[in-house]
């Protein structure tokens, strides 16, 4: 965290098309009346939220798919990387599945909704098995090696 006498800039733009920085002050007289203000105006600030959240839907939107997206492609190289466990295969990320190792499953993975350090932790739970390999081993045809 910043020093608390330390200024803030921040950048504004002037009529004539200008940018310039702006000094905030972080003076702590300033700090103690803006949480103060917080404290006494949370329906007011809460009311400005919705509006904005109201405002910039197709932004929001548009930046929750990115983000989604993202953290798939993250997923599907880290099958493509790794291959099936069992068979080699690493041609499809669409034909490699994760699966879990034991039961302790927090989330499913398909839906990757969670930050990228709580899925990178449920990956570490599984292990990349094909489709072929994965259908084999829910019915029998497989059998894991030391109880994994």
């Amino acid at each position: 965290m910043t020093n608390v006498n330390t200024p803030i800039y921040r950048w504004n733009h002037s009529e004539k098309g200008k940018a310039y920085r702006r000094k905030w002050s972080k003076e702590p007289k300033r700090l103690e009346y803006l949480e103060k203000w917080g404290k006494e105006n949370k329906e007011k600030i809460k009311g400005y939220q919705k509006k904005y959240r109201e405002n910039n839907k197709e932004k929001r939107d548009a930046d929750s798919r990115n983000r989604i997206a993202r953290k798939r492609k993250m997923l599907s190289d880290i099958k493509l990387e790794s291959g099936c466990c069992y068979c080699g295969y690493k041609k499809c990320s669409a034909a490699l599945h994760f699966h879990h190792k034991d039961d302790s499953k927090s989330f499913i993975l398909a839906h990757p909704h969670q930050s990228v350090e709580d899925l990178l932790k449920e990956v570490e739970k599984c292990e990349v098995i094909c489709a072929n390999c994965h259908a084999e081993l829910h019915n029998g045809g497989i059998v894991k090696e030391n109880g994994n």
